[in-house]
């Protein structure tokens, strides 16, 4: 969450006619990382069978990072590894939706990604990317 703040340094769009410092790229490209991440150790947590509902700090990190990877994906989409990285944002959000029925929170998490993933263009993206 700490990198947040860098990861419009990632869009070539915004970033276009602008001098960037390679310290601000490289946090975002960090966080991009740190993101990915906190999708796998959610995924090993559910297997294990230990994520429930009530953990709410757990699904507003995999939230943010979700979030984040289809941003990236969103402003990236010819760079390479970019389905990797909108396969990780899909599997969060599958980890999040196993727990919509057992967590209020879980739930309107999803609701929200639902929506963003339509309204963002989940469509275009899964055709882009043969999904």
């Amino acid at each position: 969450m700490l990198y947040r703040p860098f990861l419009h340094y990632v869009s070539p769009r915004l970033t276009a006619g602008k001098k960037i410092d390679d310290r601000y790229y490289n946090c975002a490209a960090a966080g991009i990382s740190v993101s990915r991440n906190i999708i796998h150790i959610g995924i090993e947590i559910q297997k294990q069978a230990v994520l429930i509902g009530p953990y709410w700090f757990i699904l507003y990190a995999q939230f943010f990072a979700i979030l984040s990877l289809v941003f990236y994906v969103l402003e990236n989409p010819d760079k390479a590894g970019t389905a990797e990285i909108l396969a990780d944002a899909q599997a969060g959000k599958e980890v999040i939706a196993k727990l919509a029925q057992r967590s209020l929170s879980a739930d309107r998490i999803t609701s929200a990604l639902n929506v963003s993933f339509l309204i963002y263009g989940w469509d275009f993206m899964r055709k882009w990317f043969w999904f």
